[in-house]
């Protein structure tokens, strides 16, 4: 039976804020930095190449736009996964977006947190996005001066909307269109050194933004 992986993102946009002190970040609001246009669908991703297929062909259950081009918030997350973590081949079967943060935990060994470091794949079940869920991948980490998280900024793919985004997102904004995520699947790392064991050779190593510390 065919599994369908994406959601239709809110669109709703928030005013943005200029934070110059890290009390504001209850007051800032949820909201979309990029959003590609329908010409050029992949836009706000194309510094990881993705082009809307993925090695673990996750893309096989993406929805297809008028021009051919393949959306779907997993296969995003598995392109990047497969560039970055060792190979897991137990992906090309994880099912909906929904599901991703049991499937991750339970066949490939992935921790869930509270607390999200760049690379994890950030999850909302379809309570909070409905009807499949969504996942998006962390790609940096904004820090108040004591340690705990002032926002992040993820990108992801979308099968309703067929285009991709990024969106920069606060820990206390937990509702609206554009909910900060339930949880973080963080999946097993490359040891130091590199090395993915198994990894077919089409693979290819790529740097992806280190966590920022935002200072007020």
């Amino acid at each position: 039976m065919k599994k369908k992986h994406g959601i239709l993102w809110g669109l709703t946009l928030s005013t943005t804020l200029t934070l110059v002190n890290p009390s504001w970040a209850i007051a800032a609001g949820n909201f979309e930095s990029c959003i590609s246009p329908i010409a050029s669908s992949y836009q706000c991703v194309s510094a990881t190449g993705y082009k809307g297929t993925d090695p673990y062909n996750v893309s096989r259950f993406s929805a297809r736009a008028a021009d051919g081009s393949l959306h779907s918030c997993t296969s995003y997350a598995a392109y990047r996964l497969y560039y970055s973590n060792p190979y897991m081949p137990a992906i090309s079967n994880f099912d909906s977006a929904q599901f991703w943060a049991t499937e991750a935990v339970s066949r490939v060994g992935a921790t869930l947190n509270l607390i999200p470091k760049v690379g994890d794949i950030a999850w909302w079940d379809s309570s909070t996005v409905p009807t499949m869920g969504h996942v998006a991948v962390v790609d940096s980490v904004n820090l108040n001066p004591n340690g705990t998280v002032l926002s992040i900024k993820v990108s992801d793919d979308n099968s309703g909307r067929l285009i991709t985004t990024n969106k920069t997102l606060y820990p206390a904004q937990t509702g609206g269109s554009i909910a900060y995520p339930q949880k973080f699947i963080r999946f097993p790392s490359l040891a130091a050194g590199g090395g993915g064991g198994g990894r077919p050779p089409v693979a290819a190593s790529t740097p992806w933004p280190t966590i920022d510390t935002v200072t007020p």
